[in-house]
Order: structure tokens, then C-alpha cells, then sequence
């Protein structure tokens, strides 16, 4: 499915550059031809339709003309927008050009010869913007009697044609550069999905096994209860409470993942108020001390007091009850939990420290997934959603948690408030 959406963005990305850039050539194209025809229509005009064409010293050089039967000169000369003919009084055609864009010499005589029968003096006709005038000036009078000026078409639409190719290569190029590009962005840009995709069916697998199991057992018993319809219930006893424990496990699972849901709607709703939260944090430690006296540790605290931010009374104490129980459940017998709050220059700092099976590295990256367990956490129960409730509810506040986890130190939980 990732792969398609992927594939999907890349193809969507290739489709809109490549249509933009695919317009801006035919644009630049289509302007740059109706400037060549608006160039030749002006070039024809001002050659054939005004005084200004160039006349001859005092009167035609011997050859003034190239005839076009003679239209096999070795030189090649570069091709100009209009080509001048000039018809003399029987009715023959000379030209000075020798190249006649393609024409042949008979071709080229015939295109005139029609030119000539068409009653406008300017126009396009037969591929080609033409002009035409009776020759008046008296140095050419007296040899030649018509002139006509034409600018071929095909010459403006091999150069249009050549600019839409060269500019359909450059797309051409530029989307097989944008290709390779789109696709690392693709990558980047799927890549946060994926990971929420990868977590999504994570979290299925691990619930349904926390639930499968409890399921498996409830219904066991109800086997053997079935089995067993005519014996006296202190008799089936134990198969009853141990069918109302694993019921207990399910309800505890299920509010942990309403809490879990209910965490991850906080961005939108939570308020803030002034709130003094080494007050707080005193109250919740000294409140989960039985819990730490019936696993034979000790809560030790270190709070700066009257410490006052901007939070959530509701929220920041059950940050607090998680962490700490976290920090009591995994600490070794015999041991301390460490609940330090100060205020500095930049934050403020809530520290929750245990002495106990330190959390391999590997796993430090993963510590706060939901349903998220390490070998040794598998060993105390819960159902690793706990510290992922914990940062949901940092990150509603505003700040950052970490965690730090060594042989010599323990595992520290780490809040910064701002």
C-alpha cells in the first residue's frame, strides 16, 4: 500500500512539472512563431511594397540577375526570410538568390508564375507570405517589369519545429532528473507514514495478543465449568477466579488504551494554568510510597521548592504516577527511586531515576512505542503503554522527555518543561 502511495506521489509530481514544462515549450514556441511570420510579413513589406528596396548604381550590371535555371552554384549562402524575384517583360523570372529554400528552379518559376495571378499584392498563398509591385525605378524599369517577395513557410516552421523538439529533449530531461529527485522525496516524505503504518499494525499484533491470551483462558474455563455442570461451585472455584482475573487483565488493558487514546487527543484540548508542581510531585511521591514499601524500595526526593509553570494540574500528575511507578516497578529490591525538580535559566527539569536491570541500547530508541517491552520489562507484566501515554502527555505540555539507561547510574527518565 506504501509502495503505491509512493509510487502514486511520484507519478502525480512527474505528471504536473512534466504539463507545466510541456506548455511553457509550446508557448514559447507558438510566440516565437507568430513573431517569424509577424518578421516576414514586415520583411516582405518593406522590400516589395516601398521605395526603400535597394536599386542599382546607374543602370543593371551585365549578369544583375542569377537565373534560377542556373541554380546549381557550389557555394552555399545561409538562408535569408524573404527571397527577391524579379519577372521582366516576357514574362521570365530571375532571381539573385541561389538558394531558393528547397524550390527547385521549375518549382520555384511556377510558385511566382501563380503568385503573379492572384489580384492581391500582398498576402499568404501557397505557403508563402508574398508581396508584389510594378517596378517603377529607372534603372531597373528598363530590364524588368514585376517584383515579388516572398518569405517561405517552411522555413518559419523548421525553425518553430526545431525550438518545440529541442525544448521537448530539455523536458524530456528534466523529467528524467526530476524522476530520481521526486523519488527521494517520495522516500523522505513516505517515510514518517511508514513508520506510523509500521506502529499501526504493531499495535494491532501486540493488543490482540495481550487480549488472545486472557480470551484463551476465560474460555477454557468455561470448558471445564460446562464439563463439570453437576459439581457444586466451591468446587469449580478456582476455574471462577481464575476467569475473574484474566477479566481484571482485559478491563486494565482497555483503560490503559482509552488513556492511550485520550493522551494523543491532548494536543487539541488541554488547558493551561498556573500550576505549582513541586507541590504536586511531593504529594505523588509520598502517595505511591506503600506501593514501593511492598517491593522493598525506597522513594527519595529532591524538590526545589515552589516551583510554578504553566500546565495541567490533571496531566502533570499523571505524568507523575507513571513515571514513578515505572520507576519502582523495574528498580531492584533494596534500592531507591530517585525523584529530583529544579528550575534553571531555560527549563524546567523533572528527573525520575532507578537503580535496577538497565534497558539495552538497542532499545532506548523504541522505549516510549506503544506496547513497546524489553525481555526483562515482559518479566514485570504491564503492557508497554504506559511511558507512551507519559509522552503524549510531555508533548501536550510543551516539553521533551528522554530516557538514559547505564550500569553505573540506572534508568533515568528525563522531563523538560519550558
Amino acid at each position: 500500500m506504501l509502495k503505491k502511495l509512493k509510487n502514486k506521489f511520484i507519478l502525480i509530481n512527474m505528471l504536473t512539472v512534466g504539463i507545466v514544462l510541456l506548455l511553457i515549450v509550446v508557448a514559447i514556441t507558438v510566440i516565437t512563431y507568430n513573431q517569424e511570420i509577424k518578421f516576414a510579413k514586415e520583411s516582405v513589406e518593406l522590400q516589395s511594397l516601398s521605395d526603400s528596396f535597394p536599386s542599382f548604381s546607374s543602370k543593371p550590371p551585365p549578369k544583375p540577375m542569377t537565373d534560377i535555371k542556373n541554380n546549381s552554384a557550389s557555394k552555399h549562402i545561409a538562408r535569408a526570410y524573404t527571397i527577391t524575384a524579379f519577372i521582366d517583360k516576357n514574362g521570365e523570372v530571375a532571381t539573385l538568390h541561389n538558394y531558393l529554400d528547397g524550390y527547385t528552379s521549375e518549382e520555384f518559376n511556377q510558385l511566382i508564375t501563380k503568385l503573379m495571378n492572384l489580384e492581391e499584392k500582398q498576402g499568404k498563398a501557397y505557403g508563402v507570405i508574398y508581396g508584389k509591385r510594378k517596378i517603377t525605378e529607372p534603372n531597373l524599369s528598363e530590364q524588368f517589369e514585376y517584383q515579388v517577395v516572398i518569405a517561405p513557410l517552411s522555413a518559419i516552421y523548421r525553425d518553430t519545429h526545431g525550438i518545440f523538439f529541442i525544448g521537448l529533449s530539455v523536458v524530456l530531461g528534466a523529467m528524467l532528473i526530476f524522476y530520481f529527485i521526486s523519488k527521494i522525496l517520495a522516500n523522505v516524505a513516505v517515510k514518517p507514514t511508514e513508520e506510523v503504518w509500521n506502529k499501526q499494525k504493531r499495535f494491532i499484533q501486540d493488543a490482540s495478543h495481550d487480549l488472545k491470551t486472557p480470551l484463551t483462558v476465560i474460555m477454557a474455563n468455561n470448558e471445564i465449568l460446562l464439563s463439570h455442570s453437576e459439581s457444586k461451585i466451591d468446587e469449580q472455584k478456582k476455574w471462577l477466579e481464575s476467569t475473574k482475573l484474566e477479566g481484571e487483565h482485559m478491563r486494565q488493558l482497555i483503560d490503559q488504551m482509552l488513556d492511550l487514546a485520550k493522551s494523543e487527543a491532548l494536543l487539541s484540548s488541554i488547558t493551561f494554568e498556573d500550576v505549582n508542581i513541586s507541590e504536586l510531585t511531593e504529594m505523588v511521591s509520598l502517595q505511591l510510597e506503600p506501593i514501593a514499601y511492598e517491593n522493598n524500595v525506597l522513594i527519595n526526593t529532591e524538590i526545589q521548592n515552589d516551583i510554578v509553570v504553566k500546565s495541567n494540574k490533571n496531566e502533570f500528575t499523571r505524568l507523575l504516577y507513571i513515571l514513578i511507578d515505572n520507576g519502582i516497578k523495574y528498580a531492584s529490591s533494596d534500592t531507591g527511586v530517585t525523584v529530583s525538580l529544579e528550575k534553571n535559566k531555560k527549563h524546567t527539569v523533572l528527573c525520575v531515576n532507578n537503580k535496577g536491570n538497565t534497558i539495552p541500547s538497542k532499545d532506548l530508541p523504541y522505549i516510549f512505542d506503544r506496547f513497546y517491552r524489553t525481555d526483562n520489562a515482559r518479566t514485570k507484566g504491564g503492557f508497554g503503554l504506559g511511558l507512551s501515554i507519559a509522552k503524549n502527555i510531555v508533548t501536550a505540555l510543551n516539553g521533551e522527555i528522554a530516557v538514559s539507561s547505564t550500569e553505573t547510574d540506572g534508568t533515568t527518565f528525563t522531563v523538560k518543561l519550558k
